[in-house]
């Protein structure tokens, strides 16, 4: 039992720690969209998109129907023996840890959301501003000379 709730433990932790990467990407984006900066956005976004599929591939991993549920010892539990202590100990520490960093996840989610928003809005008001200069500013007209050397047509 106890070498398979390690193993339980260890995907856990492998789990957080692609979370923590996650969380890491969201917080260094926020500049990239903040100044526009599209190619740095990209490649943030690429990188989070990877951090998701680890993330994905290592749940469905876990909730691999073939492998038979390996439950947990509770910390609480007055009837672990020492090893199941420590394992019990350990888990209760992962959960704590991946509650908060879920946590974090959404809360940069909602911060994420929030500047694509301002993004689109300054991305709609460059728009419009573009449309609107075309009628302020007229084309400059450029006078040519023929090969007479007098002033020519437009």
């Amino acid at each position: 039992m106890s070498r398979e709730a390690e193993g339980n433990l260890d995907r856990l932790e492998q789990q957080l720690a692609v979370m923590r990467a996650l969380a890491l990407s969201l917080e260094q984006s926020q500049p990239s969209i903040l100044t526009l900066n599209a190619p740095q956005l990209e490649s943030y976004v690429f990188e989070q998109q990877d951090l998701c599929r680890q993330w994905r591939e290592l749940r469905v991993a876990a909730l691999d129907p073939a492998r038979p549920p390996v439950r947990l010892p509770d910390p609480v539990s007055p009837d672990i023996s020492a090893t199941s202590g420590v394992l019990a100990e350990r888990s209760a520490v992962l959960r704590r840890e991946l509650a908060q960093v879920e946590a974090r996840i959404r809360h940069l989610n909602g911060v994420h959301a929030a500047l694509l928003r301002y993004m689109r809005r300054s991305m709609a008001v460059l728009a419009n501003l573009l449309a609107v200069s075309d009628g302020t500013y007229a084309q400059p007209r450029l006078a040519f000379r023929d090969f007479s050397g007098r002033a020519g047509k437009e």
